[in-house]
């Protein structure tokens, strides 16, 4: 079973999202509530479409670490908004934490969740953690902007992400997600003000 680090790291702002199953889950993924745009909407406290500018990975050290002292690996990616979507009160750049990544000969992986690279695009669902943000419902969270012959369209990966689906009783069980089709950056943009009432 895996934990989301934004449940592990803030259980009260992003349970709504995430479920913990004690049954048997998919191989390798991440199960969340339907991650709809509303949903999403809802529990971010800022939505940027920007530009990822760098990332780096460092291994950090708590009061007590891990199994022989280790800390844990983390990875830090700036990116640079060109459109605020929803507003928390800052501005400008922004950081944001993700568990995972590979530092001196460690590698540490969450199924499911988002892969930032430098100069990508992209619209991310925040909260804050600290001075840096995390993505509201792993790679679920994030949305990739493409733009092909002057059209831009927003996709986003589910793979290795699980949704949670009412079974037999009202048991959670995990499900693959709907596939989705591309949209038009300005369909998709719209549709995300009117979920934060803007």
């Amino acid at each position: 079973m895996h934990l989301s680090p934004t449940l592990a790291r803030r259980p009260r702002v992003s349970a709504f999202v995430f479920v913990v199953l004690l049954a048997a889950l998919p191989a390798r993924a991440t199960v969340v509530f339907d991650p709809t745009l509303e949903r999403l909407a809802g529990a971010a406290t800022r939505i940027v479409r920007g530009v990822v500018e760098t990332t780096r990975v460092t291994e950090e050290r708590g009061e007590r670490g891990e199994r022989g002292g280790r800390g844990t690996i983390a990875t830090y990616t700036r990116v640079r908004p060109l459109v605020e979507l929803k507003r928390d009160g800052r501005s400008g750049a922004l950081t944001v934490r993700q568990v995972g990544g590979t530092v001196n000969g460690r590698h540490l992986e969450v199924p499911g969740d988002a892969k930032l690279a430098p100069g990508e695009e992209v619209v991310l669902f925040l909260q804050p953690l600290g001075d840096a943000y995390v993505l509201v419902a792993v790679g679920a969270a994030k949305f990739r902007v493409e733009r092909r012959s002057g059209a831009a369209t927003v996709t986003r990966d589910l793979s290795n992400v699980a949704v949670a689906q009412p079974g037999p009783g009202g048991a959670l069980r995990p499900a693959a997600p709907t596939p989705e089709t591309p949209v038009t950056l300005e369909a998709f943009e719209r549709r995300v003000r009117a979920a934060v009432g803007r």
